[in-house]
């Protein structure tokens, strides 16, 4: 069973409006997904907590960033305190689809970018992962670097009917705040 932490980055104030029902709806879909196929999943959400807090909590072998445009500008700190930690780095989420060749380039501490639904993309990383297999090669939505080139892997969509509905007591969610 791997361990697995999903993180959004936080917005800047100025550009997001804060809204009291708000919930990373996007991490609890993919974070269900895989946690009910059998890997533990926690939730670091930069709505709610600071760019310092979340990187002090980063401790898991596999860390999934989402990152929007408007909250790009924290994107490097938590990924190089990601990979400070030992953690695979994946990046996905709004933004990270367009843009997942420039993110390779442009950073060498991001292992993988899941592109379009991210759902079964990451259950096949972390099975991966946890059997001592490439976690990349065979998994469909991801361009990740390989002998130092770029790769692009074939496109899947996840049927919508397949998703579970997402579980909001999944670890990090405070429905209180």
């Amino acid at each position: 069973m791997a361990f697995i932490q999903l993180i959004k980055t936080p917005s800047r104030d100025d550009m997001v409006i804060q809204d009291k029902w708000y919930l990373p709806i996007e991490l609890l879909w993919v974070g269900t997904h895989v946690q009910q196929r059998g890997h533990n999943v926690e939730i670091l959400d930069g709505q709610l907590l600071s760019i310092d807090e979340i990187t002090r909590r980063i401790c898991a072998p596999i860390v999934g960033i989402s990152f929007q445009i408007y909250s790009a500008c924290h994107l490097d700190a938590i990924v190089a305190a990601a990979k400070k930690a030992g953690s695979l780095v994946i990046v996905g989420g709004q933004a990270a689809t367009p843009l997942a060749t420039q993110l390779l380039q442009g950073n060498k501490n991001i292992d993988a970018v899941v592109c379009y639904d991210g759902e079964e993309a990451l259950r096949l990383i972390a099975d991966a992962v946890e059997s001592n297999r490439n976690p990349f090669a065979d998994t469909p939505n991801t361009v990740y670097r390989q002998n130092g080139r770029i790769v692009t892997n074939r496109v899947e969509n996840v049927p919508v009917s397949s998703v579970p509905i997402p579980d909001r007591r999944l670890a990090g969610i405070d429905m209180e705040r």
